[in-house]
Formats: structure tokens, sequence, C-alpha cells
């Protein structure tokens, strides 16, 4: 006959203390998990979703000797192209009270260019500048002695340009007095450094160059990019575009970044001078770029 095991109060006491830690330690466990996932996820943006990948810590800047030594960053230099439907938009910044700016127009793909600078409306500083509704322009501006910022359109390629109040609160700039500010649809948002120049939209975020490094504004965050001694990026559909001084490219050096952090090699181009501003063609497939006075179209 079997033997029926019988266990004491005590044990079973005992036992009992031991599920409830077991069980809790468990709850816990999860709960922490819980709360991992939603603190990595970000919301969108107003228009896609905003990037989501983790800071990444820049790679030291290799010494001189392995790259060659671009210039120091000039305000009044800094460059600008715009590719529309036919047409190739491009101009240098200058700085109001100072150098003055330049916009040009060209139909032939960057042999022949054509001055469209509206002097009449006394344009000391170029801040932004873009393509839109196919074969037209649009640039943000500092007018007159007191640096005035609009946003300015052409209709007419070129020849007349108006002012669009409504249109600048939603765009996003460099601040002409203060570049360590971005201005993001009217609120001004804090630089990673003095010397933010490059803007471009990237989704539902905004990517600049600071100090020779690319940075995307994440929640709150600016969430730099692996990549040394950048000169210029650019947005392509989905992946953002950079173009940088590199040891294994005697040139210019092109990498494209996903929104989950992930990068590929796009290549190296040979230029006569490593000054180039970078810009993406969704109409014509193609990477433009213009260094010195070199002017490069390549297929993606």
């Amino acid at each position: 006959m079997a033997r029926k095991r019988v266990i004491s109060r005590s044990a079973r006491s005992w036992l009992f203390g031991v599920a409830v830690v077991v069980t809790a330690a468990v709850a816990i466990a999860l709960t922490l998990l819980a709360f991992d996932h939603v603190q990595s996820r970000t919301p969108d943006g107003p228009e896609t979703s905003a990037p989501v990948f983790a800071p990444a810590t820049p790679s030291p800047s290799p010494s001189a000797t392995d790259i060659p030594a671009a210039a120091p960053y000039d305000p009044a230099t800094q460059r600008f192209i715009a590719v529309g439907d036919g047409v190739v938009w491009r101009g240098t910044a200058g700085v109001c009270g100072g150098t003055a700016p330049s916009l040009e127009r060209s139909v032939d793909d960057g042999e022949t260019w054509t001055d469209v600078l509206p002097e009449y409306l006394e344009i000391g500083q170029l801040l932004a500048l873009d393509a839109f509704d196919g074969s037209q322009a649009e640039i943000v501006a500092g007018r007159g002695a007191a640096c005035e910022v609009q946003l300015l359109r052409t209709f007419t390629q070129g020849e007349f340009w108006a002012s669009y109040p409504d249109v600048l609160a939603r765009s996003a700039y460099v601040d002409a007095s203060t570049p360590r500010l971005i201005i993001v649809s009217g609120a001004p948002i804090e630089g990673p450094c003095d010397e933010s120049h490059g803007l471009r939209r990237w989704g539902g975020s905004v990517a600049i160059v600071c100090g020779k490094i690319a940075y995307v504004l994440g929640e709150q965050t600016w969430m730099p990019l692996d990549v040394p001694n950048v000169l210029a990026i650019a947005p392509d559909g989905d992946d953002l575009v950079l173009a940088s001084n590199a040891n294994a490219c005697d040139g210019i050096a092109l990498r494209r970044f996903a929104v989950d952090g992930s990068s590929v090699d796009a290549g190296c181009v040979e230029t006569s001078a490593p000054v180039p501003a970078l810009a993406l063609s969704s109409v014509s497939e193609s990477i433009t770029l213009w260094s010195g006075d070199d002017w490069i179209k390549l297929p993606r």
C-alpha cells in the first residue's frame, strides 16, 4: 500500500514564500522590459517618422597628413543647390552687410547659367534654396539693412519674386545673426555648435553640419553620424547622403544613411577642390555636386 506523503505546515509556508518571491521577480522583469520598449519608441514627425536610430560617437578625424585639409568654414561661401524638373538652381550665401550672395539658374545641366538674384529686393544673405512646383524655386533670405528674414518664391523662372510669410512660418533655416540657432516652423532650436550650416529637412526631422560632423535632430537630442570631415549633406528619399573628405577617397567620399542608422559607401568622386555643395534630384535620378569650379552629376 502506497504511503501518503504529508507536508508540514512550516514547509507549506516556506514553499508559499518562495512562490511569492519568484512571481514578484518575474513581474518586475516584465515591467522593466515593457518600460524599455516604450522609452525606445519615437513618435511620428509632422510629415513622416523622424529618424529613430541611436546616437553614434563620431570617429576621430584622421591626421592632416592622411586627409587633404579643407578650408576653414566661411559662412559667406556656403553653397546651395536645388534640382527641379528640367532646371537647376544654385547660389552662395553671402553675408548681410558684407559679401554679396549669388543666385543662378541653368536649364542645360549646368553648362550655362543665368543670374536670377533679385537685386531690387536688396537680398543681403541667402539662408535656404529649394525647388518646388516642378521648375520654380523658393529662397529664405535676409533683406535690407536690418537683414529681415523672408521667404521669397518665383513663378516666373527667377524673373520676379514675392514674399510668402505663411510659407516662411513652416520653413527651416539657420538663424542669420545667430548661427547656433536653428529655426524650425518658427521655433528656435539650440544647435550642437556655434556655426551650424547646410541645413536640410529629412523626413519629419532636420539635419545639419556642425564642426565637420553631420547631426540629425532626434527627440530633443542632436545625434551625430559616424562620418568625420563632413562637407555637405542632402536628403535622398528616405536616406541622407553625406559628402566628406576621407582617407580611402582622393576627392569627395559619399556615404548613404538610412533612418535606422545603417549606412553604405556611395562612391568616391574626383574633384579639383574639396569644397562641395551636395544636392539630390528625385526627378533626374542623380546626385549633383558643386565643388570649386567642378559641376558633377552622378547617377544614383
